[in-house]
């Protein structure tokens, strides 16, 4: 049973222990290693690096390593470029990692 607190919170949208909006509609993803909730069943990968990286630039200084795990159909693991775009499903994994060229 829930307390009066907690049944509240819940109906506000407040975090609940897992640090999650009770209410929130989406699909739960990780990106290095934090939970991020996308509303969409396909990402680009420059909308991975940006869920990454709110600050991304995209020039030819900077590079952008995407890697994913727990993808669905025959490549449940492997590496986005740009323009790719993916199929995503609840608790995937994204890396991301920036490297400066210079």
């Amino acid at each position: 049973m829930l307390n009066d607190k907690t049944e509240a919170n819940e109906q506000m949208g407040v975090p609940d222990g897992d640090g999650i909006r009770s209410n929130e509609c989406g699909i739960a993803v990780f990106v290095n290693g934090r939970k991020k909730i996308v509303s969409t069943d396909h990402l680009s990968y420059t909308e991975v690096v940006r869920l990454a990286f709110a600050d991304a630039v995209f020039n030819e200084n900077t590079v952008y390593t995407v890697t994913y795990k727990r993808a669905h159909g025959s490549k449940p693991q492997g590496s986005m470029v740009d323009g790719d775009n993916i199929k995503v499903r609840e608790g995937m994994q994204f890396n991301v990692t920036r490297t400066d060229k210079s």
